[in-house]
């Protein structure tokens, strides 16, 4: 809820690394805005980028798992 009462919604992105058998089943399998869990461990790093240093918070999954899209209107 924003500051004048009125409900938003906000979109967390998160970069997951995923490797080998499990990488190539996400990549023929699951499509952008899937939903998904995933189960890991975290790994910060860092890269320079034009001069500057650029830290980022990455997901290494050990478990992935995709949601299936369903249709909350197919029965009607």
């Amino acid at each position: 809820t924003n500051d004048a009462g009125k409900k938003e919604t906000r979109t967390d992105w998160v970069t997951v690394t995923v490797f080998d058998d499990q990488a190539a089943w996400i990549k023929d399998n699951v499509t952008k805005g899937q939903p998904v869990i995933a189960e890991g461990r975290i790994n910060n790093s860092s890269y320079e980028k034009d001069g500057e240093t650029v830290y980022t918070t990455d997901l290494v999954a050990t478990t992935f798992n995709a949601f299936q899209a369903t249709n909350a209107n197919a029965n009607d």
